[in-house]
């Protein structure tokens, strides 16, 4: 871990006690200039998001002017998370606007349901639906969100609406958050996976404006286990609201294993694309982060390697 890493989890508690106690515009705008400061401090990541600006990521606007807009809405979209707890849920519910629940409402006739996000916009999506009072279980990765010290029994219904299965650098760990979420989707849950981050077999790549994002296997493993609808989940600031849109299922599960990864592919491509294309400001891990790839997958990879 590095000393800044380190230093923000001593810090955590201590800023996030001070935030809380002020108007939440204050508190956002505190969190846009920790989010500018700590980019200058990491100057890697401002080269890497004026690259990719460059490169077609901004579209026809100014690359500089995109890559500022990644600043701000890296600090406004840290305030707007459910994580940090800056608005009491039932001022977090008013600023709230969900597109697309009948997609949801449809799937869960049939039973379980698993919705597929991505690291792009606004992202702890399954806690933002516990706040309309869905229960959504997730599983991913360890981080600094999951350091954020409690807070008060106002959100602990949206919390416990809203479990996340984290998985560790231990061996197996990944396996089994993945084998519980298979349950819970089997039992009939709403579930929440990730598509893109830094873990795990590429499925394929998707080539967005300024560079490809890696889809990881793991979703895919747990679609085709389970045979359940796959809802793409996306979200976003706009205004003062943050929007969160669920999209049609994809494609029923196809037997012939690279049918059914291209079919996914080419209906999630033009999904993001238009994301992208839409929200570069709001694009801020295709802008700044590197994907790493161990290994591609020609095949679907087990469970156990997902």
């Amino acid at each position: 871990m590095s000393a800044l890493r380190r230093l923000e989890g001593i810090a955590l508690p201590g800023i996030l006690r001070v935030l809380r106690l002020l108007p939440y515009s204050t508190s956002e705008g505190i969190l846009i200039g920790l989010s500018l400061g700590k980019t200058v401090y990491d100057h890697r990541r401002l080269r890497r998001a004026y690259a990719w600006a460059a490169r077609g990521g901004a579209g026809a606007r100014s690359p500089w002017a995109v890559v500022l807009g990644l600043l701000v809405n890296r600090g406004r979209a840290l305030a707007a998370s459910p994580f940090m707890a800056l608005l009491d849920p039932e001022r977090a519910r008013q600023r709230l606007e969900v597109r697309g629940l009948d997609h949801l409402e449809e799937a869960r006739r049939r039973g379980g349901v698993i919705l597929l996000g991505f690291h792009m916009g606004i992202i702890i999506i399954h806690r933002f639906l516990a706040l309309l009072g869905y229960e959504v279980t997730a599983v991913g990765g360890s981080g600094w969100w999951h350091r954020v010290p409690s807070v008060d029994a106002s959100w602990q219904a949206v919390r416990d609406r809203s479990p996340t299965h984290v998985w560790t650098e231990a061996p197996g760990s990944r396996a089994d958050a993945l084998y519980r979420l298979r349950q819970a989707a089997l039992s009939g849950e709403i579930v929440m996976i990730m598509a893109s981050g830094g873990q795990g077999r590429v499925l394929f790549d998707l080539p967005l404006p300024g560079r490809p994002l890696s889809v990881r296997a793991g979703w895919f493993v747990l679609r085709r286990a389970t045979g359940l609808p796959t809802l793409p989940v996306l979200g976003h600031l706009e205004g003062g609201r943050r929007v969160v849109t669920i999209h049609p299922a994809l494609p029923a599960p196809d037997p012939d294993e690279r049918r059914d990864r291209d079919a996914c592919r080419a209906t999630l491509n033009p999904i993001l694309e238009d994301f992208v294309a839409r929200f570069p400001e709001q694009c801020v891990y295709l802008a700044m982060h590197i994907d790493v790839q161990p290994q591609s997958a020609p095949g679907v990879p087990s469970p156990e390697s997902s």
